[in-house]
């Protein structure tokens, strides 16, 4: 049997390590993404539906670019714990504290004053609602988006209706979210339309909610409470 040489040994196992490396890099390069499918639709509506449902605290950084070199940024704070909710940014505030709606805004003293603007259907009512109308964008063969799971509580939508029809619409021609697995809160989303892009970021997410972080009860001490309209 003839030996091989060191010099030409080495040279085999280099290219034998070569080799499978490069299928290695191919395989992983043509992983598929998991595509489109009932499977992938109820995963995405699942994540939609648990943002709505946990409870936590949220702070996002948002962002807006437009395609004439605007820029606006924000700051968002959700606070859950269903049937109350609490979010405030952008200058509007919306809360509600059991099946009531509440009108908030800041009073004298800085602090928070509500006052109860009226009944609200029951929150599973309402977070059934918003799954739904989300459902209807994406399941059957008038739907207007695709959905890819990129990795797990992280999905892409693409928009499959010409743009001229859905140029409107929330989640823009092109979207990418991820939650949170624990509580669900949305941990980052990027929505991409023709005129201009925004993008949200969590800086924080905490699984505790005090009273403090939700709406306080209308005609609590502490600034000039609202009078009934």
């Amino acid at each position: 049997m003839h030996r091989v040489s060191p010099p030409v040994r080495s040279a085999l196992v280099g290219a034998v390590i070569g080799a499978a490396l490069t299928a290695l890099v191919a395989v992983n390069d043509q992983a598929p993404i998991e595509r489109t499918g009932p499977k992938i639709v109820s995963a995405f509506l699942a994540d939609w539906r648990h943002q709505f449902v946990g409870t936590y605290v949220v702070v996002l950084n948002w962002e807006r670019r437009t395609a004439a070199g605007g820029r606006l940024q924000s700051t968002e704070t959700i606070a859950q714990r269903p049937p109350d909710t609490f979010s405030r940014g952008l200058g509007t505030i919306d809360a509600r504290r059991g099946d009531r709606r509440l009108a908030c805004a800041e009073g004298p003293s800085g602090r928070l004053d509500c006052r109860d603007a009226g009944a609200l259907p029951a929150y599973a009512t309402v977070v059934d609602q918003r799954v739904a109308n989300v459902a209807t964008y994406l399941r059957g063969p008038a739907r207007i988006y695709d959905v890819e799971r990129q990795q797990p509580h992280c999905y892409r939508l693409k928009q499959v209706v010409p743009v001229r029809f859905a140029i409107d619409l929330s989640f823009g021609t092109e979207a990418f979210f991820c939650f949170d697995p624990v509580t669900g809160a949305l941990r980052s989303r990027r929505t991409v339309r023709p005129s201009s892009e925004d993008a949200e970021v969590a800086a924080s997410i905490r699984t505790f909610v005090t009273d403090a972080d939700l709406a306080p009860k209308p005609g609590t001490p502490g600034g000039e409470t609202f009078g009934a309209p």
